[in-house]
C-alpha cells in the first residue's frame, strides 16, 4: 500500500507539472504586471554589472520595486560563465534567445512553486495519509488560477513560494516541538511517579 501512495504522490507531481508546462508553452506573452520582473531577469542575465544599461535606470516607474526575485531566477546564469567552457556557452546563448530564455525562467518558477506545493503537501503526511498528498497536487493544479499563475513573474507568486515554505518550515518545527513537549511531559511523569514510589517506600 505503501507503494501505491508514493507512487500516486509522484504521479500527481508529474502530472501537476505537465500541466504547468502546457500553461506555459501555450500561452507566453506577458501581462503587464509581469513586465517589470521579465525585464529585470534581461537585464540581470544580458548586462550583469552595468547597471548604466538596465532599462529601469531609465523607465523606473511610479512603484518602488525590489529585485530580488529577478536575481534569484536569474542566479544560474550568473554563476554559468565560470563553471562552463565559453564554446558551450555560445552554443547555449545561440539555443537560448531572449524568447527563449523567457520559457526557461518561467519553467524554474513554475517548478519552485511545484516544489514548495509538494513540500506543502507531504507536510500533512504525518497527521493524514500520502493519498491525500496526491489529491491536494491533483485537486490544487487541475483549477486554472494556480497552474497558469505558477509560471507568470509575478510578485505574488515571488511571495507565495516564499510563504508557502515558511508554512512547511513551520509545520515541521510545530511537529518536532510536539515530539519535544511530548518526550518532556513523559519524562516528568516518570519522575514524579517515581518520587512518589519512592516516598512511598
Amino acid at each position: 500500500m505503501q507503494i501505491n501512495n508514493s507512487t500516486s504522490f509522484y504521479s500527481s507531481l508529474f502530472i501537476s507539472g505537465l500541466i504547468v508546462l502546457i500553461y506555459l508553452l501555450s500561452c507566453p506573452y506577458n501581462k503587464v504586471e509581469e513586465s517589470f520582473n521579465i525585464q529585470a531577469i534581461h537585464d540581470i542575465v544580458y548586462h550583469r554589472n552595468n547597471i548604466s544599461q538596465y532599462d529601469h535606470m531609465e523607465f523606473s516607474g511610479p512603484v518602488p520595486r525590489t529585485f530580488l526575485g529577478p536575481l534569484f531566477l536569474a542566479l544560474p546564469w550568473l554563476f554559468l560563465p565560470p563553471i562552463i567552457p565559453k564554446a558551450t556557452l555560445q552554443f547555449i546563448g545561440e539555443l537560448c534567445s531572449c524568447n527563449r530564455i523567457i520559457y526557461v525562467v518561467r519553467a524554474v518558477l513554475g517548478l519552485l512553486l511545484l516544489h514548495a506545493m509538494g513540500k506543502l503537501g507531504s507536510a500533512f503526511r504525518e497527521r493524514l495519509r500520502l493519498l491525500f498528498c496526491s489529491r491536494f497536487l491533483l485537486i490544487t493544479y487541475t483549477q486554472f488560477h494556480l497552474a497558469f499563475y505558477s509560471t507568470r513573474t509575478l510578485p505574488n507568486i515571488f511571495a507565495l513560494i516564499t510563504v508557502i515554505s515558511h508554512i512547511y518550515r513551520l509545520g515541521a518545527l510545530r511537529t518536532t516541538l510536539e515530539k519535544n513537549i511530548c518526550a518532556f511531559r513523559k519524562k516528568c511523569v516518570y519522575h514524579l511517579s517515581l518520587c512518589a514510589c519512592c516516598s512511598i517506600l
